[in-house]
Order: C-alpha cells, then structure tokens, then sequence
C-alpha cells in the first residue's frame, strides 16, 4: 500500500474554502469599529460619554452634559475581545461583549452600548 492519503482530493481542501468564507464573514461584520455611548443621569442631569473607534485604529472619546462637553482623541488596538483604548498616554482596557465594550474608568465600572 502507498503512503498516499486516502482522503479525495475536494476534501483535503476545505480550508481553503472555510477561510475564504471566514475571511468575508468577518469583513462583513466589520469588527469593533463604531461609535459606543453611555448616558446617565448625575444628579438630575443627564450626562453622556461615548468612544468612537473608527477603521484607522484611530480613538475619538467625548463627554458631556447640558452647557459642556469636552472630548480627545487617542488610538486603539483589538486583541481578541479585549479593546485598549489610550488616550493622552493613559489606556483603558475595555472588554468586548457582543456589542457592548465593558471597562472601568476611574474606579467606575461602565458599559457602552454599539449606537
């Protein structure tokens, strides 16, 4: 007997196709990017925060409330489902929960929802 596989030819390749598919499925699906908010009411005032991570790698934060707003940008980079955020030197390490990115900004837990 010759040490030849035994598997035909179209199934040694399926991933090549599995790739492919995977490949299209994710470019469809287009990753983290997008802008995720979080608003709550501090002391009778409704106060929102929000970071925009767009295609670029590039990070946009912004925060405010009724009269002020302030806002900076950053960079961030994906390793799995975990999102680190650095913005002005500090980064924040947000974990990625379907389309919600959970962290903790001074001390305080947050969730931000995908808008």
């Amino acid at each position: 007997m010759s040490s030849r596989t035994l598997l035909p030819r179209p199934i040694r390749r399926p991933s090549l196709l599995v790739s492919a598919f995977l490949a299209a499925l994710f470019a469809s699906c287009g990753g983290v990017e997008g802008t995720y908010s979080h608003v709550e009411d501090v002391d009778g005032e409704e106060v929102s925060m929000s970071i925009a991570l767009e295609p670029d790698g590039k990070a946009v934060w912004s925060m405010g409330g009724e009269g002020a707003s302030t806002g900076a940008t950053g960079t961030y980079k994906v390793d799995g489902d975990r999102v680190t955020v650095t913005i002005h030197g500090d980064s924040t390490v947000f974990t990625l929960d379907g389309e919600t990115l959970k962290g903790e900004i001074l001390g305080e837990s947050f969730e931000l929802e995908r808008e």
